[in-house]
């Protein structure tokens, strides 16, 4: 009789709980906690997911066309738009006779981020130290625009520096408004 009791207290005791939660469930306040899910091999998998995107680059011969280059890498933690633009900024072309990267040495990517359609690609101020000319100007930031604008999320690039909006990186090309995809200077 005595066990039968204790059994039924904590039947009770756990049906007061459930409804708790329920009722807190339930309830009209629409916040909701995210609890950070340890890593399961799914997720792992996933970084190492190989990912291919195209990047562009300008050409040796100094003509004034950019070139597009598939490169596959493992995702990592990183976006497929992230991946493009450390690729593009960060690597060599893998057809060093046919392609040049423009970005001055010591170029890194400080934050990107997109809203509504657009995204916003804070560079340090090495990518100032472009050399002069109008050409590697133009170059420089139609890869940029061209590489990011692959992803359908995309539609412009505003290209900042050090968390800042400038009028030009040398004085040549307006990258004070964001930048829209530019197909006249892709090779046909």
């Amino acid at each position: 009789m005595m066990w039968e009791a204790n059994m039924l207290k904590k039947f009770a005791v756990i049906c007061t709980l459930m409804l708790c939660v329920l009722v807190a469930g339930c309830s009209d306040d629409q916040t909701a906690t995210v609890i950070p899910q340890p890593e399961t091999k799914q997720t792992q998998n996933n970084k190492n997911q190989e990912i291919t995107v195209t990047v562009y680059r300008a050409p040796v011969n100094g003509e004034e066309y950019l070139l597009p280059e598939k490169v596959t890498r493992k995702s990592g933690a990183m976006t497929a738009p992230e991946i493009a633009l450390d690729i593009l900024v960060n690597s060599s072309p893998q057809d060093t006779a046919k392609m040049v990267s423009l970005f001055p040495k010591g170029t890194k990517i400080r934050t990107m981020k997109i809203e509504d359609g657009t995204a916003y690609v804070d560079f340090s101020k090495e990518i100032t130290n472009v050399p002069q000319g109008s050409y590697t100007e133009l170059m420089l930031t139609t890869a940029i625009v061209n590489t990011l604008t692959e992803f359908p999320e995309i539609k412009k690039v505003q290209i900042l520096v050090d968390g800042k909006k400038i009028a030009s990186l040398k004085g040549h090309t307006d990258i004070l408004d964001p930048l829209e995809r530019n197909t006249t200077l892709l090779k046909k």
